[in-house]
């Protein structure tokens, strides 16, 4: 391949970045509205972010972990989040104990706590196993509690 061929295909992936970003600001934000401001919420209630992915989502949840525990873009107080996705042991105990469409739910079961947030980075859609187990981890009366009764809230806007 050739340098002018080299800078089109160069070209070519920026004017697709560009026209998915045009793409997506064009679209109804309330999904991602909403989601933000359950995280905000939970996050001033003592609650905690449990976030998870798949692959190289997988990646995305422990950046996004990291920067929000650490100090990202400038100095603030470190936010409670965790990356489902770091522990070996756990997820490989619980692909062979329980089945791999489980490893997210199960320790959404054992840490998440009422007021936490589940946060999916899903690039192929919530219909994997692993991420569409857990989505019903959270009891369903967690879902539309009474007000006055602490709840777990979900920044996923698909449940």
């Amino acid at each position: 391949m050739g340098a002018d061929a080299e800078h089109a295909v160069v070209k070519a992936i920026f004017d697709d970045a560009i026209a998915v970003y045009s793409r997506v600001r064009e679209m109804d934000h309330g999904a991602v509205v909403a989601a933000a401001a359950a995280i905000r919420a939970t996050l001033a209630a003592g609650g905690r972010l449990l976030i998870f992915g798949n692959g190289g989502s997988a990646a995305d949840a422990q950046h996004m972990a990291a920067e929000l525990v650490g100090r990202f873009s400038r100095e603030r107080r470190a936010v409670a989040a965790l990356a489902l996705t770091t522990d070996s042991s756990v997820m490989t105990s619980v692909a062979n104990d329980y089945g791999f469409e489980r490893i997210f739910a199960r320790q959404i079961e054992a840490l998440g706590r009422p007021g936490d947030v589940a946060f999916g980075i899903l690039v192929s859609g919530a219909n994997a196993p692993d991420s569409a187990r857990a989505r019903p981890a959270w009891p369903a009366q967690a879902r539309s509690p009474p007000a006055s009764e602490p709840r777990r809230r979900r920044a996923c806007p698909s449940g």
